[in-house]
């Protein structure tokens, strides 16, 4: 497979010289090493995305949803990084914290007013029914001039079922920010069409039944994720700005207060 990729990067970049052939053959090599997550696709783009908007982010940081907190890295000059997660099972207006995480009933987040610089937030908004409530919340725990860094789908497969309710447009979520009076500032497509086919691919093969599919999957998993990093690369148009099939949204906005 390794081969195979060089061959093809070597054939698109017949006018450049052996020295920058090697580096990203070598690139793409790392890469299929490291692509043997089922969601690995998704979760590779969210945090190239958290690494161009959030390195120079500083300050006291919520990550609302957080689960275990993945893409703390991506934020090196943050002072303190705080997860916030919902428990189903707590009584109205009860939280708790694990030492490291606060655990909260999903209505009011129990933090004061104007307690943070960054709330960031991944794959997460999907998931709240009240979804207005819940942005007033951050805002409202937010400081003025706080950043918000979310992302969100657009081409997903069901999950977390039955608490899987929505999915949003470029417009759609920029509505949903304005109207818990949230400036966004930019709104960036992850993902392309590649990028939808072989993660809807991949989500089916791993919630499939059979046997033979869970043993297929290891060799399965690395070949299409590598493939979609090959199209993507051959294919640039896919991966265009004003492109319309992608998996997931960037989002990130301010508080204007």
């Amino acid at each position: 497979m390794e081969k195979f990729i060089c061959f093809l990067i070597t054939r698109r970049l017949t006018s450049c010289n052996f020295c920058h052939c090697v580096i990203i053959m070598n690139t793409f090599a790392m890469l299929y090493a490291l692509s043997m997550s089922i969601y690995w696709i998704s979760r590779h783009n969210i945090e190239k995305f958290c690494l161009l908007k959030g390195k120079h982010l500083t300050g006291e940081f919520l990550d609302f949803g957080c689960g275990s907190t993945p893409y703390k890295s991506c934020f090196p000059l943050s002072q303190s990084y705080i997860g916030l997660e919902y428990d189903r099972k707590l009584d109205d207006g009860k939280y708790y914290s694990d030492g490291t995480n606060y655990y909260y009933d999903g209505a009011l987040i129990p933090f004061a007013d104007n307690s943070f610089d960054a709330i960031v937030s991944f794959q997460v908004l999907e998931h709240i029914k009240d979804l207005h409530t819940s942005l007033c919340e951050l805002k409202r725990v937010s400081r003025p001039g706080a950043v918000f860094l979310f992302t969100v789908p657009l081409l997903w497969p069901e999950h977390e079922t039955p608490f899987d309710f929505r999915r949003f447009t470029r417009w759609g979520i920029t509505d949903i920010f304005d109207a818990a009076g949230l400036e966004v500032s930019d709104v960036v497509p992850l993902g392309s069409i590649y990028d939808v086919i072989f993660s809807f691919i991949l989500d089916y093969i791993n919630h499939h039944p059979s046997p033979l599919t869970k043993v297929l999957c290891k060799f399965i998993v690395p070949i299409l994720n590598t493939a979609s990093i090959v199209l993507n690369f051959l294919d640039p148009w896919a991966c265009r700005s004003s492109r319309h099939c992608y998996l997931d949204l960037g989002v990130m906005a301010t508080n204007p207060d």
